[in-house]
């Protein structure tokens, strides 16, 4: 109808757009009609309206795209899609037109996070257009890198004639992830009963209702909505326990969460351990190398703020967490803090630049990083061996995933690392599979009942 006839569309539509709560079908077919017929300004403005009211429309969201970058408003456009990527973080098309946009316009500083999303739309979307753009954008941003980092990021990418998930597992296991995200868990739960029919992903769509439901039984049932905010919107989070005598310290990777999950969730699951939890997420992307911007200055004043931190809340004993590329940061904090155990989750050992060969992702994170505080850019085994007594440091990763096993190889033969690699799991994203496990439980209950270093 509205691509027809736009200016007859837009007749019917009136009385339903102007009522005082207006239809949200409604707004959208007249803000596609307002496009056809060139008012803009019209058209934005019943977007904006009608994503103030209903933030979650992902449809209004990709309209509204769409319009910024007819209009070429790139900065409006960057600014935009980051807001979208916030409550749908698992959409690939709004991955792709930010990836596009961070190695543009002044955004290089994401440069990494880019190219991850996009090896992993190249990878693993069932859409053949998708891919294809996803490798066209990796191939432009591979023109701009030295030719050993550009093949680094060529040699993670398949082939074609992969086999790739199908439609509507790979979007269905998108979408929850965004609802759970959102706290949207009634929403999450009714898709998982749609997606887990597919039995090529059964397993996955399995563990993700047993998150929603273990998440249900922890949190009483209820989603506090205030804190799914604090955690989306807050780099930094202090979570308070009574009379707890243990603060742990999570350190989260690149992509904003810890392996796949909220932060809100993983809090629900710590919380009945009854510890203080630090919750950080790097704004800078060096991995708190750099430090913290919430804590000063440099790496020393994070270290310091931590270790007060600690003491205000009466902690004995600090443990360090650190997922994906957290987990880096969780060995290397762990250490200085005199942390009483350290547990990370296919986690990167090294950015030295003689061991990046085999890790493009944590190629371009190690240049960054070499740049700002290169004294911090090394292979965390001498660190480790110069300690006189570390602290134990268990590493879980998926035992298929070559490039997290390369990494934890490097640590191979320490008598206080214990490698613990998921036998035929591919998987980066592991510790959603550890917390429904009694491993990762019982070793949780284990160093927090053993004697404070």
């Amino acid at each position: 109808m509205v691509s027809g006839e736009p200016g007859k569309a837009l007749a019917v539509l009136e009385p339903l757009i102007s009522a005082p709560k207006p239809m949200p079908a409604a707004q959208l077919l007249a803000a596609k009609a307002c496009i056809a017929l060139e008012q803009t300004e019209r058209a934005e403005g019943l977007l904006k309206a009608m994503l103030s009211a209903q933030p979650e429309k992902l449809a209004a969201h990709k309209l509204y795209l769409r319009l910024l970058k007819k209009d070429n408003r790139e900065a409006e456009l960057y600014e935009a899609v980051e807001n979208a990527r916030r409550i749908f973080p698992d959409d690939e098309e709004l991955g792709l037109i930010w990836a596009r946009l961070a190695r543009v316009g002044g955004c290089s500083r994401d440069v990494e996070t880019a190219i991850g999303i996009l090896q992993n739309l190249a990878n693993n979307s069932a859409s053949a257009v998708l891919v294809k753009r996803a490798v066209t954008i990796l191939n432009a941003i591979g023109r701009h890198l030295p030719q050993a980092d550009a093949d680094a990021i060529a040699a993670t990418v398949r082939k074609p004639e992969a086999s790739a998930p199908t439609p509507q597992s790979k979007g269905l296991r998108g979408a929850v992830r965004s609802l759970m995200r959102s706290g949207d868990l009634d929403g999450a739960e009714a898709l998982c009963r749609q997606a887990v029919q597919d039995p090529e992903h059964a397993l996955e769509i399995g563990d993700l209702r047993r998150l929603i439901s273990s998440y249900r039984d922890l949190s009483g049932g209820k989603v506090d909505l205030q804190t799914v905010s604090e955690f989306e919107t807050q780099n930094v989070v202090f979570k308070p326990a009574h009379q707890a005598d243990t603060l742990i310290v999570l350190f989260s990777g690149l992509a904003d969460q810890l392996g796949g999950m909220p932060r809100y969730m993983i809090d629900a699951w710590l919380a009945q351990y009854n510890v203080h939890r630090l919750y950080i997420r790097d704004q800078h992307r060096l991995l708190g190398m750099a430090g913290i911007a919430e804590f000063g200055e440099g790496y020393g004043d994070a270290l310091d703020h931590i270790r007060a931190t600690a003491e205000r809340a009466g902690a004995r004993r600090i443990g360090s967490i650190g997922v994906s590329a957290g987990g880096y940061p969780a060995i290397r904090y762990g250490l200085d803090l005199g942390a009483s155990f350290i547990l990370t989750f296919g986690a990167p050992t090294s950015l030295a630049p003689a061991d990046m060969q085999t890790d493009g992702r944590a190629r371009i994170t190690a240049r960054r990083l070499e740049a700002a505080v290169p004294d911090k850019c090394i292979n965390l085994r001498g660190y480790i061996q110069s300690m006189l007594a570390p602290p134990p440091i268990i590493n879980w990763y998926g035992g298929e995933h070559a490039v997290d096993r390369g990494q934890a190889e490097h640590l191979v033969g320490l008598a206080n690392v214990d490698n613990r690699p998921l036998e035929g799991v591919s998987e980066h994203n592991v510790l959603h599979r550890l917390i429904l496990s009694d491993e990762l439980d019982a070793t949780m209950r284990q160093h927090l009942h053993a004697p404070a270093r």
